[in-house]
This record gives structure tokens, sequence and C-alpha cells, in this order.
């Protein structure tokens, strides 16, 4: 690369990225989504890895595959993992200047590379051992050798292998990049010289070939549906994610819109019309293809998806500029620089709330723990995907995970079995690791019963005593904002049936169903006016009891927006005991931000006497817990 001037800003513009995705590296450490990936290439041979870690999961195999390889030459060190698709996404910034500026201009390449080099969508996803910055390293390349299909009247052999490798690496990557690849070459049948379409649609053929020996994995994976855990999208989603492509910055757009005025204004004589039109369709086609099929079929859609189609609304935005002066363009370059840097890091905070990790948190606070009262003293209990996601890091602070009492809940909450280990406990502590995004914080209420002192706490980490000791307090998440106890008494919200509350001898009042009844107490409170943020977390306990041995009672918790139910749950007390005629607690609890509330919220809770089985209420009983503080800051605005 000759240093001319252009070339000293795509060099400073690559330093820069470089910098950003490279900071501070060793202090990041695996996401959920990493830790799965890697639980899932932990086999002694390749059957097993295409048959139990590839088939269940839905992405096509080759980054795992990768992984699997890579992994048993470098072993699971966060950084080492990481260090290829760092290098890609860096990678990326280069290819996105050429591509932009082979079909446009210089001044359109520079512009793109910038926002790419600086926006959080591209940084962190560069960050994360998983296939997007890969599959936007892929698309780009493919596209760079398509141009030679398109720009040259005659194409070398080593461009027309290169692309096909580039395309089938896309497509065995993720499906969402193999569909960019499939439209780029759909539409690039249009675009390309007649001398060199035989020898494209050939290279189609071949990719396609080289493509097969997937189908029957692609099949199997496409038939397991989407994600069953992934809200639908709304409208609102896709105003979401233009917001996080320029980290919620309204300087960012500012500059973006001006850059697309001065297109129309400096422009180049719109002689690249079709390539901006060929840019604009490959950038909007995915969104919309995936939000119809998230909609009317499965939910799918997720920022992360379109990652491999998002430089093309770059090059869209810059596509009509005209080349413009060096000083014109450092100046362009800067500004975009300057504000991607200081949105990053001041306004997303992203070296602070990206860098954070569940797994390591508890792991290192636990190892802590362990080494102060002793392998032997405590008893944990993990709520996560497998027994891998946080030994892998326990064992990197020395301690022997072969000797930890502790009980995994892994994939479903099990509560007989944690009652069980927690019942049979024999040790004065007791540590929680609740790294199911902190919904399960109703499990406090029933360890607190045996280990009544909270004495250190680091957001997804709890040790338990049963002693009273110096409590270290690292965090407010449990911290109560509202709280709304049922008395019987027609005051405070609660509606139910004041001819059906008894009172017994021994105890005090109770509600009873009748055999009759479906339908009893129930609240309607208005979130709007409790709340302290949308990170709050809603707990609900009934303690009931029935003459039925298997009585299907169920906690209900409705979320209503302006009269349309956003959500429903339910908790059956079936989930707490095995029998009901004994005295059950039963637990509703979720965070608010899953829900994408908005204002003039309501929540309905009520208890259903599905079967009319003769049911006592002995309480309910409603908390609202602060939560975590922007548990979702690395895609949504921070609070």
């Amino acid at each position: 690369m000759k240093l001319n001037k252009t070339n000293i800003l795509l060099l400073i513009i690559i330093i820069v990225g470089t910098i950003l995705r490279f900071y501070n590296i060793f202090n990041l450490h695996f996401t959920n989504d990493e830790l799965s990936a890697l639980n899932r290439t932990r086999f002694d041979n390749f059957s097993d890895l295409i048959n139990i870690g590839v088939m269940p999961d839905g992405h096509p195999a080759l980054i795992q595959v990768f992984m699997y390889f890579y992994t048993k030459l470098f072993g699971f060190g966060d950084f080492i993992t990481k260090l290829p698709f760092l290098l890609m996404g860096v990678a990326s910034i280069y290819l996105s200047f050429k591509v932009s500026s082979r079909f446009f201009t210089n001044t359109s390449g520079l512009i793109t590379a910038s926002f790419i080099a600086v926006l959080q969508y591209t940084v962190m996803y560069s960050q994360i051992a998983r296939p997007y910055s890969s599959g936007l390293f892929f698309v780009l390349l493919s596209v760079y050798f398509l141009q030679n299909f398109i720009l040259n009247n005659k194409i070398k052999n080593t461009s027309i292998i290169w692309f096909i490798i580039a395309s089938t690496l896309s497509a065995y990557n993720h499906y969402f990049s193999l569909l960019t690849i499939l439209l780029i070459s759909i539409f690039g049948i249009f675009l390309v010289k007649k001398e060199n379409l035989k020898t494209y649609i050939l290279s189609g053929l071949a990719i396609i070939l080289l493509f097969l020996p997937h189908i029957q994995i692609s099949l199997h994976q496409l038939s397991l549906g989407g994600l069953s855990w992934l809200n639908k999208p709304t409208p609102n989603s896709i105003l979401m994610y233009f917001g996080y492509t320029f980290n919620y910055c309204w300087l960012l757009f500012f500059v973006t819109d001006i850059i697309l005025l001065a297109s129309f204004v400096f422009n180049n004589g719109f002689k690249t019309l079709k390539y901006s039109a060929f840019s604009l369709l490959i950038f909007v086609l995915p969104i919309i293809i995936g939000y119809a099929y998230s909609v009317n079929i499965s939910p799918i859609l997720q920022f992360s998806i379109l990652i491999f189609s998002f430089p093309f609304l770059l090059m869209f935005i810059s596509s009509f500029i005209k080349e413009l002066s060096f000083k014109l363009n450092a100046t362009i370059v800067s500004t975009i620089l300057i504000l991607g840097i200081l949105s990053l890091s001041i306004l997303r905070k992203h070296y602070t709330i990206t860098y954070k990790s569940s797994f390591y948190s508890v792991a290192k606070n636990l190892s802590n723990d362990i080494k102060k009262y002793g392998t032997n003293n405590i008893s944990e209990v993990f709520t996560l995907n497998g027994n891998f996601y946080v030994n892998k890091y326990l064992n990197e602070f020395d301690i022997d995970t072969t000797k930890l009492k502790a009980n995994y809940q892994i994939s479903e909450f099990n509560f007989l079995e944690f009652k069980d280990f927690l019942n049979n406990s024999k040790t004065n502590y007791f540590a929680l690791g609740s790294m199911a995004g902190i919904r399960d914080l109703y499990l406090l209420d029933i360890i607190k019963q045996k280990y009544p002192y909270i004495i250190n706490t680091s957001d997804s980490y709890f040790l338990f005593s049963k002693t009273n000791e110096t409590a270290i307090i690292n965090t407010n998440i449990i911290d109560t904002v509202y709280t709304n106890k049922l008395s019987f008494t027609n005051n405070n919200q609660w509606e139910f049936d004041n001819n059906k509350v008894f009172t017994d001898t021994i105890t005090s009042k109770k509600y009873y169903y009748y055999n009759t009844d479906e339908w009893g107490i129930s609240i309607k409170l208005d979130l709007d006016s409790i709340l302290s943020n949308k990170n709050n977390i809603i707990v609900v306990k009934a303690v009931v009891k029935s003459e039925n041995k298997n009585a299907n009672i169920l906690l209900v918790s409705e979320i209503i927006n302006k009269d349309n139910l956003l959500h429903w749950d339910s908790s059956d007390a079936l989930d707490f005991t095995n029998n009901t005629t004994e005295l059950t607690s039963v637990y509703n609890s979720k965070i608010l931000q899953d829900l994408n509330i908005g204002n003039n919220t309501i929540s309905k809770i009520y208890l259903w006497n599905k079967n009319k089985n003769k049911i006592k209420v002995y309480s309910i009983e409603i908390v609202i817990l602060k939560g975590l503080e922007n548990p979702y800051g690395r895609l949504m605005p921070l609070e």
C-alpha cells in the first residue's frame, strides 16, 4: 500500500480501529454465547462434534469446526480464542474501504471505513468469538472479488477462485451471511460485464456444489424453528437497531445526515447509481426478510445477524459524493473518529459495561470466598447452561472444581432438586451464582430461610451465612423499590370476594377457592407509578394449600399496555412441591427489561385455580427489586 494522502488517512483509521478493539483486551472475558460454543467443542471425535455440537445449534458448521481444531491447538484462553475474530474485525475496516472506494470514490471509502472502525456495533462483535466479525470479513472479501467481475473486462483465475472461496465461507459461516451473499450474487448478475457473465454463473454453481455437503445439517437446523426465548420484533425494534448502529449518539446521526445531504449536493453526477441501488438493496432486504420471518414464522431477528449487510448502508450514505480534497477528507474522517471514540467510551461506556462477565465475576467472588472459608464449608448452586461455563474460570483461579459441594442447575431450573440440595446442605455458608439474567432472585427468599444473612454480593453472586457477619455489599440489585402484601381487606388495590375470607383458630385469615371457583384474588399495578427504572425485577410469592395432592394452582402474571397483552406467564405450584396438600410457596419473577414495556403499562397478577380444586390462600406478596443497572447495556440505551 503506497503512502499517498488517502492511504495515510486509511492507515490512521485502521490504527484507531485496532486500538479500540484491542484496548484492555486481557480483561474482556467470554459471553454466554461464546462459552456455549466452546462447551460444544469438547468432544473426542469429529462425529460427536457434528452430531452434538453443530446439529442442535442454529448456525452452520464453519465456526464450530474451526473452534474445535483451534482450541485443541491453543486452549480456551479468552484472548487467544478471540484473536482471530479481532484480526478479522480489523481487516474488515480495510476491506470496507476497498469495496466502497472501488464502487464509488476514495472519499466514500474513507467515510465507510471510519464508521466501521469506531462504531460499537462493529467494535463489539469483533471482540466476540462468534460468527459475526468472521461473516463481515467473508462477505466483504467476496464482494471485493465480485468487483473484478463487474469492473474488469477480463477476470483472472485467482479472482475467480477467491470469489468462490470467500462466498462459500460466507455460506458456511452464518445463515444470514449466507442470505447476504445469496442476495449479492443474485443482484451481481445484473452488474457483471457480459464477457464475465458465463464465468460468474459457473462460479455461483461451484459455490452451490461446495455447500451441498452441509444441506442435511441445514435442513435439520431449520426444522428446529427459531429462538424460543426471543421476542418478535416490532417497528420500534428497527428504530432501536438504527440507534444502536450509530452508538445512540445524535451527533453521529447529525454527521451521517450531513454526509448524505453532501452526497447529493457535491455529487459525482450520479454515475454510480446502479452501485448505490445495489448497496441499498443489500442492506434493506435482510432486514425485511428477517422481520417478516420473525413476525410470521418464528423469531430470529437480532442486531448481530444484520452486521453482514451493515457496511452497505454506510456505502449507500456516501455513494453519491464526489472525490473531495485531502483537507475535507481529513476533516470528515477526524469528525467521525472523534465522535465515535467519545460516544463509544463515554456515552456507551463500552469498556465498562461490555467488559463485564457474570461467569468470570461469579468465579472470582466464589474463589475468594473458598480461599477465605474453605472448600468444605461452602455449598454452591449455579444457574447456567453447563458446568463448563463457570468451572473454566474457577480452574483459572486454582479452584479444584471436583471438590466443590455444588449443584449445577443446567438449562431448565429444577426447583425440587435445588430444594433438596439446600435442605441437605450441612455447610456454614451457601453461595448462589445466579447467571440466568437475575430472573431467579426469588431463590434468595428460600435460601434465607436456612441461611438468613447475606454477607457477600456482587451483581450475579450471593454468599449466605447461618450467622451474622460483616457484609461486603458490592451491588444494590436487591434493594426494594416497592412492596404490596395481600391483607384480606378491600384496600391496597387487591380484588377478591370478602365472603370467602375466613379466620381459623390457629392462624390468621385465609382466602378459600371452592371447587366451583376458577378465579378469585387479583391485583392490577400501574407500573408507571411504582417502578424506579425498567430494569426492575418483579418477584411475586403466594403461599397456598389444597385438598388435592396434584392441584394445578397457577400464579399468573400479565403485562398489559394500553389494553394490549404484551406478556403472559404462570408458575405452577407443582413446580415447587410434589404434594400440594402441604403448605407451598409459589414464586413468579421476571425482569421487566425483557418485555420492552413502554408507558401506560399495567401488571395484573392473579391466582388461577385451573382444575377447580379446593384451595386455601395464606398470603400473596409482591416485591419489586431494583435489579441490575443496564443489564442489556451492550445493546440497549443506557439508563
